[in-house]
């Protein structure tokens, strides 16, 4: 038996680190670099996939090859969506997020270029601000956010221009165009454009994550910008409801069609492609359910592997949901049994592990089978 001291008792729910490939997406993550590398811009991609599908995970090792690496061709910018609707009202929220968009443009740029060349990017930051604030402004009720974003762009920018230069700017075509030569401005020799991680859009109410895509539509189609979304498009098709009603197969075509004009790439989470058999085994073996015998047992192993493909399926979450119940189920065993021989735990691993399957995957049979046991009795009519 594994000393406690020596695993783990659960498996934690993050994304997985860029250099990890734990569910063999490396290819997937190549193509999509390779695609991103020589696009014509503006582009916007889409992630789409349910919770837990491995989206976030996918755009770390994105952002690793396309901004971190040594010689990466892009700047990046990194928003997590569902952190500004916790501390705003939602029409606040888009605002802010968009503002905080602009601000890291400049942030991102100017940290890695000459003293000169920054003050220049500074300038045009605070130029596409001020213009910003402005249009917050004249939103009904969020005058005050104008009022914080104009502030912001007083702290960001030490330059010597004329601070007024875009207090007059109201309309979007303005604004488009002062963020156009803020991204020219931060474009060179060594980096070709930007490329926006924009994460959870399917964790923030679905009206607002439609505001989201309408504003990013509408402000932030510029060259050599490359959005990519995580999304999940069940999700936040339920804001368009206010649009065009429930949705049914006479107007499915409009709710399509509203995300065809913003996303020029849909990429679905390859999940059924997904090859979980060193990652389940693997993590089954750090939380001490099967030990370095039972890990080699082909046997054992595939049919692990089966009940869980059967159940919970292929979804990273779902997974580590799965191997963290059996890892308290084990330490109920330890702390339970009334003998130090575990044999009749490891002879029945392969049941015990079907179990718990069918209790988080199938909790009605589950419920069934702990009040009429025998199921062999099963019949139609129990049924």
């Amino acid at each position: 038996m594994v000393q406690s001291s020596q695993m783990k008792s659960n498996i934690i729910d993050q994304p997985a680190k860029a250099e990890e490939d734990q569910l063999n997406m490396r290819a997937y993550g190549d193509a999509l670099t390779e695609f991103i590398k020589n696009a014509q811009s503006p582009l916007t991609i889409a992630l789409q996939g349910e919770w837990g599908s491995g989206k976030t995970s996918l755009m770390n090792a994105l952002k690793k090859k396309l901004v971190d690496d040594p010689g990466a061709p892009y700047f990046g910018v990194w928003i997590n969506t569902w952190q500004y609707p916790v501390v705003s009202k939602p029409e606040q929220a888009v605002l802010r997020l968009l503002a905080g968009i602009i601000a890291q443009i400049s942030g991102c740029a100017a940290a890695t270029a000459t003293e000169s060349r920054a003050r220049v990017i500074k300038s045009f930051a605070k130029v596409a601000l001020i213009s910003f604030g402005n249009i917050a402004g004249k939103v009904v009720g969020l005058g005050e956010i104008g009022t914080e974003i104009r502030k912001a762009s007083e702290a960001t920018a030490e330059i010597s221009d004329n601070p007024n230069v875009a207090c007059g700017a109201s309309q979007i075509e303005e604004l488009k165009d002062h963020l156009q030569k803020l991204v020219d401005s931060c474009v060179g020799k060594e980096k070709k454009g930007f490329v926006f991680f924009i994460d959870d859009l399917d964790r923030i109410d679905p009206p607002v994550a439609v505001q989201v895509l309408e504003l990013l539509k509408n402000i932030f189609d510029l060259r050599n910008c490359i959005f990519v979304l995580a999304i999940d498009y069940g999700v936040v098709v339920k804001g368009l409801k206010p649009k065009f009603g429930e949705m049914s197969v006479e107007n499915e075509r409009e709710f399509r069609s509203f995300f065809d004009k913003i996303i020029q790439l849909p990429f679905s989470m390859p999940v059924g492609a997904y090859r979980i058999d060193g990652f389940l085994l693997d993590s089954l073996k750090e939380i001490g359910y099967l030990d370095e015998k039972e890990r080699a047992d082909s046997k054992l192993c595939d049919a692990l592997i089966s009940y869980a493909l059967e159940s919970v399926g292929t979804n990273p979450r779902s997974l580590k949901r799965l191997i963290n119940t059996l890892s308290l189920i084990r330490l109920l065993i330890l702390k339970t049994r009334t003998t130090d021989d575990d044999a009749d735990f490891k002879a029945w691993k392969d049941v015990s592990f079907a179990l718990v399957c069918m209790q988080i995957q199938y909790p009605q049979v589950y419920s069934a089978l702990e009040q009429f046991p025998d199921f062999t009795a099963w019949d139609e009519r129990f049924a």
